[in-house]
């Protein structure tokens, strides 16, 4: 599986190191559409799924006890833990902060929700009830 760049991310296509997860909702994302992912964003969620320490420019993943956190330019952006998600926007409601929690999402989360903004105001679409809700720091994805 390839993932190819939107307008915003680079040229190259760049092969998922995830695509063979044993984790079934990452897999059904996977086999179902394809999702821009940077390269920094693969690095962070290969960081997540091994509970390792790791830093690469403005991002880093901290591991505390069971929780990864994710933090960008030092505000913590998302909470990742066995059977939930924490999202936050870090104070900065970004294009980098919507893709990063966006790639967490597709990675460690279900089906295809995902985070957006629409005339300036952000939201989560929650596509197992398949309604969107408007963005709220902590909030939880199970």
């Amino acid at each position: 599986m390839y993932y190819r760049p939107g307008p915003w991310a680079s040229w190259r296509s760049v092969t998922h190191p995830l695509a063979d997860a044993p984790h079934p909702c990452h897999t059904m994302s996977i086999n179902q559409r394809e999702t821009a992912m940077r390269k920094i964003e693969i690095a962070m969620n290969e960081a997540i799924t091994a509970s390792k320490e790791w830093r690469l420019d403005n991002t880093e993943v901290i591991n505390e006890g069971n929780v990864s956190v994710v933090k960008l330019y030092g505000k913590t952006i998302a909470e990742v833990g066995d059977t939930f998600i924490k999202l936050y926007d870090g104070g900065y409601r970004s294009a980098t902060t919507k893709s990063r929690l966006n790639a967490i999402l597709n990675v460690h989360g279900c089906n295809f929700d995902g985070v957006f903004q629409k005339k300036g105001e952000w939201f989560f679409h929650d596509s197992y009830r398949s309604i969107d809700l408007p963005f709220e720091n902590g909030m939880e994805v199970s």
